[in-house]
């Protein structure tokens, strides 16, 4: 199971990345896959799953949203 500090914090606050983690539906999976095609491939996040890119830009702009945060996303 991911958790927050198992990504790059220095951009995101740990409470975003629990909040996408959270929300974005099947996020393990679908994220493991994603990291696969982005292995084998070279390739971005929105290249290996525009959806799921979507989704957790979505998701961060929720956050921000919630948490009266400027998204500059």
């Amino acid at each position: 199971m991911y958790k927050p500090n198992d990504f790059n914090l220095t951009n995101a606050p740990e409470e975003m990345v629990q909040y996408v983690i959270d929300n974005v539906e099947d996020f393990e999976p679908r994220y493991k896959y994603a990291l696969s095609i982005i292995g084998k491939d070279r390739c971005t996040l929105s290249h290996a799953d525009c959806y799921l890119a979507n989704e957790i830009f979505n998701a961060m702009c929720d956050w921000c949203i919630e948490n009266d945060k400027l998204c500059i996303l």
